[in-house]
């Protein structure tokens, strides 16, 4: 009865007659075995992602923080000045709330929340929050208005 070994490779290597030979084959199996083990580990870890970036310096010196209007031609600056302005509400019938909102006379709103503060931040019209404390919500006709305090 033949006895089963436990690796298969084991009676091919003692084919072999050439103890050199037969010492570097078994070597470059061992290494074939051992590759194999390593490919199924990495399967059964499934995919790893790596990171190729390169790392930013730790040091925030160098990061320089630009108003939002750098690089604005002066008549686009002027357009956003115009967008808000109370000439422009007035003459198409909208209004602004306290939220920065451009609703129009029946309240429907034109512009979200934060329209006319942004655009008074980009243009750097800083007065924005003075001016936004000098307006009170008043409640007219079930709606809400904004009128200037004077």
């Amino acid at each position: 009865m033949r006895q089963v070994s436990e690796n298969p490779y084991t009676t091919l290597i003692d084919k072999i007659e050439n103890p050199a030979l037969r010492s570097m084959m078994a070597g470059i199996l061992a290494e074939n075995r051992q590759m194999r083990r390593e490919i199924t580990l990495l399967k059964a870890e499934g995919n790893r992602v790596i990171d190729m970036r390169p790392k930013l310096p730790d040091s925030r010196e160098t990061v320089q923080i630009l108003p939002a209007s750098t690089g604005l031609f002066p008549s686009e600056v002027e357009a956003l000045r115009h967008a808000i302005s109370d000439r422009l509400l007035k003459q198409e019938g909208w209004m602004t709330d306290a939220e920065g909102r451009v609703k129009t006379e029946a309240g429907t709103p034109i512009y979200k929340p934060g329209y006319v503060t942004a655009i008074r931040k980009i243009v750097g019209e800083c007065e924005a929050t003075a001016s936004s404390a000098a307006k009170r919500i008043g409640v007219a006709k079930g709606k809400f208005d904004v009128e200037e305090i004077e």
